[in-house]
């Protein structure tokens, strides 16, 4: 031996025939992990928030915290500057403006740009898979790590500002966040599709039932009779 470093050649590109099945399976899954039922439930705290100023804005241009007759003042105004939002930056509430002044305060509208968003990171993703000539292995590796990142689906599902910074760390390209993901792709395929042994029972009758199967599929009926 000469002494002289021996590199190990890399992967190949995967083949069009693994990375363009994988692309259309992961757009599939996550469309319909972020868009299903995404209008069941009512909006909550901090969504109802940003619901409220993006109506301000779609009315009048700013985040007004005036609405008719109505105040919003989260913890005692504490957000408020002039009785207008100087807290958090104002991009949530201008991305939801223009669905929640067309179609009004729903559950679904005011979230689907969000879940928009979401998706356009996981389009992005594969995108980058694709420029860089991924490995056949790596695609396989990343595509599970999508469908099986609850954090990027459930928060992707909220009317809030999560699904925009997740489309800001785009910056760490593929490789930066198959390196966040990997501790959630060890345990996601048993504890977020169908299992949570470790998380606490949502319904008495379906011990273990997780998060993200809860958001698709609708509570069963309570025959108890007894009023909560």
């Amino acid at each position: 031996m000469d002494g002289s470093a021996r590199s190990t050649p890399p992967a190949a590109p995967a083949d069009r025939r693994v990375w363009l099945p994988l692309t259309v399976a992961v757009l599939a899954v996550s469309c319909a992990l972020l868009f299903f039922r995404l209008g069941h439930y009512p909006l909550w705290d901090d969504e109802a928030d940003t619901a409220l100023f993006a109506r301000s804005i779609a009315r009048t241009g700013s985040a007004n915290a005036l609405i008719d007759q109505n105040l919003i003042a989260c913890r005692n105004g504490a957000e408020l500057k002039d009785l207008r939002l100087h807290y958090l930056p104002p991009a949530m509430y201008y991305l939801a403006a223009p669905f929640v002044g067309r179609y009004g305060l729903g559950a679904f509208w005011p979230r689907f740009p969000f879940a928009a968003c979401g998706l356009l990171t996981v389009a992005l993703i594969l995108f980058w898979l694709r420029r860089d000539g991924a490995g056949a292995g790596i695609w396989i590796l990343v595509s599970v790590g999508i469908v099986s990142n609850v954090s990027l689906m459930l928060y992707s599902r909220e009317c809030r500002y999560y699904a925009l910074y997740q489309r800001r760390s785009r910056r760490l390209g593929w490789r930066g966040w198959l390196i966040v993901a990997a501790p959630q792709l060890a345990a996601g395929l048993l504890l977020v599709v169908v299992w949570n042994p470790l998380g606490s029972s949502l319904y008495p009758t379906e011990p273990g039932r997780s998060l993200l199967l809860d958001k698709l599929t609708p509570p069963p009926p309570n025959n108890s009779g007894a009023c909560r």
